[in-house]
């Protein structure tokens, strides 16, 4: 079962409500409620709950004025009816969450930004509750400048590692430091630094590694191909920075989502302007959702790009029980202009689904990150009231979105078929009624990586005496249509 949260502006009270909508393994809906009030309301990240609940957290309007915001928690049952719901914020100022984690004690730990209060116009916010919601502690870290938290874990020794970025705005130009924060069980501040240049670093998620060093990811200008590239930041316990990697293209690359998997290699997820089928009809103009993969030393794996041709993007992914990912954002190609629908995709081990992807290949670089102790100022004491929010069940419009704007996918059809499969040393391919002018034949292995490529493909035969044994993925398009085939390698002396 999956559970995707966000805002909705179609259906509920007013201006925008938050939305869950909860979908079996073959993604067909089974539930979708909305709740919210007369003014803004949304969900910003989910969680299931022990009890086998659910919990939104994000922003809300209600019973706040000057159209600020207070930092919101819903918990819900399995079936999406409201138990409770809680507000934090003090009058005439914002404050919001961004991510919720469970936590050992069976409570809940919540990550946002606060000007209720701490030192400057936001602060890192941190809250801990038991399960009904009760708060045990809240906490703001930060300094003169502008704060945010935007990821958070409890870490193996009870306490917490948050991640997030501080925003400065030296000469009027808005720059940016990724932060990283450490804090014991109660979360008072052990340690706090920030990284980067002179120009823009932001921190989206942060995971324990099982050595106790930390992984992190986001976005980097520093380095990098691009005015903004995917990074890697690998530190040991104690913030050091270890190894600093950026994945990209000539344009824009940005990473919202990491997951650790069992072989300790990462899985990133956000949006590209460098690469995908939206990039190559419509340049920087577009975006494409990426999922990508890199081993346990940050070395590229595989990089598959999502998208139809006008702008596609991904918030947060997670790791699905049978070895794939699932990927959730927005998309505006289904809709009318102006106006966006919730995406959802799911993909096997490889990142593939059949459907309008394309295997890209970002350049890699590695770098060293600056750093420096943060100067934090901790500080605690927000204020929080129960909220009612109108909880209803809807019926949202579903969309195929396994289409391309100007291409069809095909998958083992005959018209174009590989000889000898299995095969040895050589792979032919049979191009009888395939248009294959511009043609370009990429193959994949197993494991997502690319071993061949060559656009303007027409030889029709591939030398295939370097490839190990095992199963191939050969993805053959033209202007029209994208064809993916299986293939089968045999030692050569088989």
């Amino acid at each position: 079962m999956y559970l995707f949260n966000g805002a909705t502006l179609s259906y509920g009270q007013g201006s925008a409500d938050a939305i869950f909508i909860k979908n079996n393994n073959q993604g067909q809906m089974i539930w979708s409620k909305v709740y919210g009030l007369t003014d803004y309301d949304n969900s910003e990240f989910a969680i299931e709950t022990n009890d086998l609940g659910y919990l939104g957290v994000g922003r809300t309007s209600a019973g706040v004025s000057g159209g600020t915001t207070d930092a919101w928690i819903f918990k819900t049952d399995s079936a999406g009816s409201l138990q409770w719901s809680k507000a934090y914020g003090n009058s005439g100022v914002n404050d919001g969450f961004v991510q919720a984690i469970r936590t050992i004690d069976n409570g809940f730990t919540f990550i946002g930004n606060t000007q209720s209060v701490g030192s400057g116009s936001y602060d890192v916010f941190l809250v801990h509750t038991d399960a009904n919601g009760d708060t045990l502690f809240t906490r703001a870290f930060g300094t003169s400048e502008s704060e945010s938290g935007l990821s958070v874990i409890q870490t193996t020794d009870g306490g917490y590692a948050i991640c997030g970025r501080q925003q400065t705005f030296p000469n009027g130009i808005a720059e940016s430091d990724g932060l990283i924060i450490r804090t014991d069980a109660n979360g008072e501040m052990l340690w706090s630094y920030i990284y980067g240049d002179t120009m823009w670093e932001e921190f989206e998620a942060i995971r324990e590694l099982p050595n106790g060093h930390l992984a992190i990811s986001g976005s980097t200008v520093s380095f990098g191909q691009g005015n903004y590239d995917i990074l890697l930041l690998l530190t040991d316990s104690a913030g050091i920075p270890l190894n600093a990697f950026a994945y990209g293209g000539p344009h824009a690359d940005a990473c919202y989502d990491l997951h650790v998997n069992a072989d300790n290699s990462f899985v990133f997820s956000g949006y590209t302007e460098s690469f995908g089928y939206g990039h190559s009809l419509l340049g920087s103009d577009s975006t494409n959702i990426f999922l990508l993969k890199a081993d346990s030393i940050g070395q590229l794996v595989w990089m598959v790009a999502y998208g139809d041709g006008l702008q596609d993007e991904a918030f947060r992914s997670a790791m699905s029980s049978d070895g794939g990912y699932m990927i959730s954002g927005f998309t505006t190609d289904y809709t009318p202009a102006d106006s966006t629908q919730m995406l959802f995709i799911k993909t096997d081990s490889l990142g593939l689904t059949g459907c309008h992807e394309e295997i890209v290949t970002p350049i890699t670089e590695t770098d060293t990150m600056n750093f420096i102790p943060s100067g934090f100022v901790q500080s605690s004491g927000v204020d929080v009231a129960n909220l009612n929010p109108v909880e209803a069940s809807i019926t949202p419009v579903v969309n195929d979105a396994c289409l391309f704007a100007n291409a069809n996918i095909d998958i083992n059809e005959t018209k174009l078929n590989l000889y000898p499969n299995p095969f040895t040393s050589e792979l032919n391919i049979d191009f009888e009624n395939y248009y294959i002018e511009n043609c370009q034949v990429k193959i994949v292995n197993a494991n997502g990586q690319l071993v061949f490529e060559e656009n303007n493909f027409s030889s029709k035969s591939i030398n295939t005496s370097n490839l190990l044994p095992g199963f191939y993925f050969v993805i053959i398009s033209n202007s029209d249509q994208i064809t993916i085939k299986k293939a089968l390698k045999l030692t050569n002396n088989e």
